[in-house]
């Protein structure tokens, strides 16, 4: 299951705590830290290592990608980015490495 790193402490003030959700089972948890602007802005060459807010993700990605439009087509994104974006920042996001790897979009 992926969940927004950025959510954990909300979530376990409010007594959602999902490591301790009764009959998980071998659910796995993957935290995808940050927002999807931020992920798009680390999938341009040059940017894996930068972990922006939301606010300033959003600036940097409108000035690398002026045709950014909320939400972006698949198609579009796949346009833009390919694997090599992926194990670029992956490489320095253990969040994004492990659930890329869940999905199969990168070797174990």
């Amino acid at each position: 299951m992926f969940l927004d790193s950025d959510r954990l402490a909300q979530d376990r003030a409010a007594g959602c705590d999902p490591e301790t959700v009764a009959g998980r089972g071998d659910l796995q948890l993957v935290y995808l830290k940050q927002n999807l602007e931020g992920l798009l802005v680390r999938l341009h060459d040059g940017h894996e290592s930068r972990f922006l807010g939301a606010n300033e993700a959003r600036r940097r990605l409108e000035r690398l990608w002026p045709e950014y439009v909320k939400p972006m087509s698949a198609a579009a994104l796949g346009r833009r980015f390919g694997l090599d974006d992926l194990r670029r920042a992956a490489a320095h996001d253990p969040y994004l490495h492990d659930a890329s790897t869940m999905l199969g979009l990168l070797a174990r």
